[in-house]
């Protein structure tokens, strides 16, 4: 590094700084410390460091500043080395944030310096927060063990004397169970009695450490023989590290032995009040897959371990164990427990305090990862629950089982207790159709939770607003909830269908486009269409009304079969488009037949769809004069644009336009788009 004078700023001088190497910035860095006799440089006012940032020496050498955000600033170790180096001896900064950076293991080590206490006795004593999250802490080494862990160690080692960082963000900087057993010994009080007594915030998220760093961090938070254990620690992040040694995809063994440790901890640690452990496979992968009931134990062991834990622990306030693969009597064990927990208040997102002392309105779970064992406690609050109003669940993977419990909690019990505040619950793209959906692809069909939902509705009056859009509902099933949606007394809105006011002919104009609907919903809006009155545009575009888009299933008739069946009773629709939903010949054919019959429709958009010569002939019988007399002659213009419909099909419509020997043809389409 060189360093060359550009300009002068206020009080001091502003250099800028040239990165070759980190010896410049050691060099200035020495400038920026006070020596044995005192002396530095105390006329630098601005540094300009990497990519142009400005680095506030002056400021810092005042005490001026308390907070200083440098996040994602691209700075490398040279900065870090020079920042050190100006917070020695700075007793105002209580937050600094270097989170997306590259200072790597050497500018962790500068940085640990500034927090270790020199032969002088000087060291930073103000910092309270230090983020240095998605920094690669620890990169690749050529030499055994082949990772260079020495920057998460003098972090660690800093850490053991150090009694003001309370909150230390180490979110994705690739520690490993090397650099979390190296926080774990500056956290776990050993013979000297050195230890760390003032963090209480440590994030780990994304670190991969394993089975044994957890094994690690566990010796810290359990009391040892003496019972003494750290009781500074209340938050612990540890999201996302492989704690049982597989990964998402499964692969590499499974390994309990870590969770465990960190349950047998939670039992007897009386301090801890945050515990994030998602995503970290606590039930083996595999297993979760194939749902067996004879799996290996050993599978279970940590679910079992962390329920028992939770029975003992009487500290803990938030606990956050979602995408763990945990269903079956798992779930059941665990929910039971965190249901029976005295202090729990929030748990996987589910602010279970707030609902039991009902000051909750609307309950927001969206895309939160939420599976069966979230439903199976969410139904039990909802039970005894008389505020909220809305729960939102979209985007989740709740399954048959979770359906099941939340259509329970709908229900009158045995004791006669049911919910009957709630009138808004979008459950869409749940897999309610699917249990044991995992990583691996594996699905097994299960029609169970619609059934209970189709059961709950003819029981429960207080739903006005109902979304299960997006979950594969069709045969038999999607007829069975249908029916339930129809005859309800007080669903107003269901699937995006705007129900009351196709009822009180209140639309003109219907957009359900993109909305995932499919043959559920069909089957609902066939019904309404029969005895509405005012409703003349009704447009589909982009939907599954030929099955399941983008699974590569056959095509499906249903929705077609229902919405032909419609055309045939409904009087006002004049405008019907379904572009872009994969419309192939038996969705035409089953089309054609209810617009043989309508006298109403005049505009047919079918654009982007499948539906071949075949479909198109069967379109263009629809459309010809026959000798029973039964065609369609009030459409006026049929879109069928990119339907690969071919000569033959053209042939086919060209038929319809063309007096037969009697003389008759469709004189009422004049426009027809093929192209």
């Amino acid at each position: 590094m060189s360093v060359s004078l550009i300009a002068v700023e206020g009080r001091g001088i502003c250099y800028k700084t040239h990165h070759s190497s980190t010896k410049g910035a050691k060099v200035l860095a020495a400038a920026l410390t006070p020596n044995e006799e005192g002396v530095f440089n105390g006329s630098l006012n601005t540094l300009t460091i990497t990519n142009g940032v400005k680095l506030p020496i002056g400021s810092l050498r005042r005490n001026e500043l308390t907070e200083l955000d440098l996040s994602g600033k691209g700075l490398r170790c040279e900065d870090a080395i020079i920042l050190g180096a100006a917070l020695v001896s700075n007793v105002s900064l209580s937050t600094l944030n270097l989170a997306g950076n590259n200072i790597g293991p050497d500018g962790a080590k500068a940085l640990a310096v500034a927090f270790t206490q020199n032969a002088e006795g000087v060291f930073n004593r103000s910092l309270n927060t230090l983020d240095l999250s998605g920094n690669k802490l620890v990169v690749p080494s050529p030499d055994p063990p082949y990772r260079d862990v020495s920057g998460i160690k003098a972090v660690a080692e800093a850490l053991v004397f150090n009694t003001s960082l309370s909150t230390l963000l180490l979110a994705d900087t690739n520690i490993g169970p090397e650099g979390a057993k190296a926080l774990a010994f500056a956290l776990t009080p050993n013979e000297e009695g050195a230890f760390n007594t003032s963090l209480n915030t440590l994030d780990l998220l994304k670190n991969g450490i394993g089975p044994e760093g957890a094994k690690a961090l566990a010796i810290a938070l359990a009391p040892n023989e003496n019972g003494v254990f750290n009781r500074s620690l209340n938050t612990l992040n540890l999201e996302d590290n492989q704690l049982c040694g597989v990964d998402l995809y499964g692969r590499l063994p499974y390994d309990a032995s870590g969770i465990k440790a960190l349950a047998d901890a939670l039992a007897l640690n009386g301090t801890l009040h945050t515990l994030t452990l998602a995503d970290n496979e606590l039930c083996n992968p595999r297993v979760a897959t194939l749902g067996s009931e004879e799996d290996d134990p050993l599978s279970r062991d940590g679910i079992s371990a962390l329920a028992t834990a939770l029975v003992l622990n009487k500290s803990l306030d938030t606990l956050d164990v979602r995408g763990t693969n945990i269903t079956g009597k798992d779930a059941e064990k665990l929910a039971e427990a965190v249901l029976k927990h005295p202090s729990l208040q929030v748990f996987n997102k589910i602010a279970m305090q707030d609902m039991r002392d009902d000051k909750l309105t609307e309950l927001d779970l969206s895309d939160k990862n939420i599976g069966v064992l979230e439903a199976l406690v969410l139904s039990k609050l909802l039970v005894f629950n008389g505020s909220v109003k809305t729960v939102n669940l979209k985007g989740n993977q709740i399954g048959p089982e979770g359906a099941k419990a939340l259509a329970a909690a709908l229900t009158p019990n045995e004791q006669g207790a049911f919910n009957g505040s709630l009138n808004t619950l979008d459950l869409g793209d749940n897999n309610l159709c699917y249990s044991c959906v995992s990583t691996f692809g594996r699905k097994q069909f299960d029609p169970s939770g619609i059934s209970a939902l189709a059961a709950a509705l003819v029981l429960n009056n207080s739903m006005d607003t109902l979304d299960v859009c997006g979950n594969l509902i069709a045969g038999k099933d999607a007829e069975k909830l249908a029916e339930a949606v129809l005859r309800h007394p007080s669903l107003q809105v269901f699937n995006k269908i705007a129900m009351q006011d196709m009822r009180d002919d209140k639309l003109t104009e219907l957009d359900l486009s993109d909305k995932n609907i499919g043959v559920l919903e069909a089957l609902v809006l066939s019904k309404l269409l029969v005895f509405n009155g005012s409703l003349n545009t009704l447009i589909l575009d982009g939907n599954r009304l030929a099955g399941h888009r983008f699974t590569g299933d056959t095509e499906h008739a249903e929705c077609l079969e229902a919405l032909g069946d419609a055309l045939k009773e409904n009087a006002t629709l004049t405008s019907l488009s379904m572009c872009n939903n994969m419309l192939g010949p038996k969705c035409a054919a089953a089309l054609a037949e209810g617009l043989a019959c309508s006298g109403s429709l005049n505009t047919l958009t079918l654009i982007g769809n499948q539906i071949g010569y075949e479909g198109a002939k069967a379109l263009a019988a629809a459309l010809t004069p026959n000798g029973e007399g039964w065609f369609n002659g009030s459409l006026n213009t049929l879109n069928l644009r990119s339907n690969k419909i071919g000569p033959e099909g053209a042939k086919a419509l060209a038929v319809a336009l063309t007096p037969n020997s009697e003389g008759l043809c469709n004189t009422s389409l004049n426009t027809l788009d093929l192209m």
